[in-house]
């Protein structure tokens, strides 16, 4: 059972990319967390919202953080300084021909699943650190309410309900229940976390 919290936006300046990454770097040593720095040029298809393709050639950098109890947590801009995530997708996927030779992809949303309050309040601190150093714009979304209250007894309340609900239904007979009334569960291809 997790949580997601998701933010976007940009760099008040594009530039300070090497800035932001020297004090998420800092951060993650401090509180002793796994960190991997982040080069990666994206170059193929991105479908577009008119339904055909487009072609991108891009390089986004940062890091991506690993707050115990979540997963990576990562801070990937482009060069405009947008905070942004490229998914690779199968060929498949895109409902015009691609040539093979041209990986395909999906710009995704920017955002990191938590399985503990104190992994969530540790990543809404990275976030409102980014927010008041480098990305007065940021906007983060968090189902919690977290971001908004810093309400501890909230958060804790909330993660305790979630894995009480998981726990329910997590049951052999309730299982069974939910297959019966639901169906089967669609076929989705395994997406692929681009880093």
């Amino acid at each position: 059972m997790s949580i997601c919290i998701s933010f976007e936006g940009r760099l008040d300046a594009p530039g300070r990319v090497g800035e932001l990454v020297d004090f998420l770097m800092t951060e993650a040593q401090r509180r002793r967390w796994p960190f991997e720095l982040v080069y990666h040029h994206v170059s193929g298809v991105l479908p577009s919202e008119a339904g055909g393709l487009l072609l991108i050639e891009e390089y986004v950098q940062g890091i991506e953080l690993r707050p115990f109890g979540s997963e990576g947590l990562q801070m990937l801009c482009n060069r405009e300084g947008v905070f942004t995530r490229y998914v690779e997708i199968p060929h498949t996927l895109i409902g015009s021909p691609v040539p093979d030779s041209e990986a395909c992809y999906l710009q995704a949303p920017n955002w990191v699943r938590s399985t503990h309050p104190d992994g969530h309040t540790a990543i809404a601190g990275i976030l409102r650190g980014v927010k008041d150093r480098f990305a007065s714009d940021l906007c983060v979304d968090d189902d919690t309410g977290y971001w908004d209250t810093a309400d501890e007894q909230s958060l804790r309340f909330s993660y305790h309900m979630m894995s009480s609900v998981a726990s329910a239904i997590a049951t052999p007979a309730a299982i069974e229940h939910l297959a019966r009334t639901l169906g089967p569960p669609p076929l989705v291809p395994r997406l692929r976390i681009v880093h």
